[in-house]
């Protein structure tokens, strides 16, 4: 009844995400993810890119002589040289949520731009992590002298660990404990449903019922022992016109012990159109 492995088999990545079986190429993730809104994605163009970026990255770091250029010099390539960029449009388009659409257009948000700046930096030799902060996702460079974090949606800018935690006080008025915590770096897994969460709420927001059911089914996968993402998977069933996945997965909705009382009126209504629906097309 609920997405596993199985249902994955176009991927080769996101099944061993899955499965938690390390390393996990977050590229190949991404662009899995990518497909799924555009069939017949070839993904080599981005690879391709990613690996002459890499390329001529790593030739220019052999004149760098601290980490600290080192970064500068990623920053340089990737949003000086090539362009790519952060602005506050892009938070309303999916597109800019896919690999090769930012590296198309040179616009994307935080997560997106980190993922390519962390895949074209391990191709250069560079160690980057993906940080999971809150409102802001940032890659961490762990180097000899501290953790630098570098903000690829604002043109690479780094800031050490003070001056970041700085920054996202003001924006988010979180205490400390929670700021520090969220700037280790994040496990793939953490990675790729704050991916998933993204697009999900934006395909809800265009109500394109089709793609955030696609989404909902990989974050469904990720999240098996989640009741509110099998509610959310049978509630975009149904508006994805699959009314039989709908009704089998808000029935056992509707009996498991972790559904809210508030909730099995709703999930009753819902069930009821299912049912509806299905005699209709039968």
């Amino acid at each position: 009844m609920f997405p596993d492995a199985e249902s994955f088999s176009q991927d080769s990545e996101f099944p061993r995400l899955l499965a938690r079986r390390m390393p996990i190429d977050l590229t190949s993730v991404a662009l899995e993810i990518a497909r799924d809104a555009q069939p017949n994605l070839s993904f080599q163009r981005t690879l391709d890119w990613i690996e002459h970026r890499g390329e001529e990255i790593e030739r220019r770091l052999q004149w760098s002589q601290t980490e600290r250029m080192q970064l500068h010099e990623l920053a340089r390539c990737l949003a000086g040289t090539h362009g790519l960029h952060g602005t506050r449009e892009a938070f309303e388009f999916p597109e800019c949520s896919y690999l090769n659409c930012v590296i198309a257009t040179g616009r994307g948000i935080p997560i997106s731009l980190s993922a390519i700046y962390m895949a074209v930096a391990d191709r250069a030799g560079v160690l980057l992590s993906g940080v999971s902060a809150p409102m802001h996702f940032l890659c961490r460079y762990d180097g000899e002298s501290g953790p630098l974090f570098l903000d690829a949606f604002h043109n690479g800018r780094l800031m050490t660990l003070g001056r970041c935690l700085d920054w996202l006080r003001e924006v988010t008025n979180l205490p400390d404990d929670e700021l520090e915590h969220s700037l280790l770096p994040a496990s793939p897994h953490d990675v790729v449903s704050r991916m998933l969460n993204n697009l999900k709420t934006l395909y809800v927001r265009r109500e394109q019922w089709l793609l955030a059911w696609k989404v909902q089914l990989r974050l469904s996968a990720m999240h098996p022992e989640m009741y509110g993402s099998r509610r959310d998977l049978g509630l975009l069933s149904l508006k994805a016109q699959r009314p039989g996945l709908a009704l089998r997965i808000l029935e056992h909705c509707l009996n498991d012990a972790a559904c809210p009382a508030e909730e099995r009126i709703t999930l009753e209504r819902h069930i009821t159109l299912a049912t509806t629906l299905l005699a209709t097309w039968n």
